[in-house]
């Protein structure tokens, strides 16, 4: 991904680190069944936060991504739901 994406250079320098570590988290759970929208919320500062449900056959993971008022990543979170 381009470090253009990122608000924050440091974000986006580590951003491959991240992905091989999710990557190998997602590899423990079966194949992905679905994805839903849970939430879409704006600040009153313009920036925006989305939480999704990535659906499995063995357990739900909920995947938070943040974006500042330019639409630039500035969150990234995954966890087990």
């Amino acid at each position: 991904m381009s470090p253009a994406l990122f608000a924050v250079r440091s974000v986006a320098v580590d951003f491959g680190q991240y992905a091989a570590q999710v990557s190998a988290y997602l590899k423990a759970f079966s194949p992905l069944n679905g994805i839903e929208l849970l939430a879409q919320n704006r600040s009153k500062t313009g920036n925006r936060v989305y939480r999704y449900r990535l659906k499995y056959k063995d357990g739900n993971l909920i995947f938070v991504m943040g974006l500042n008022k330019e639409g630039k990543i500035a969150r990234l979170n995954l966890q087990a739901e």
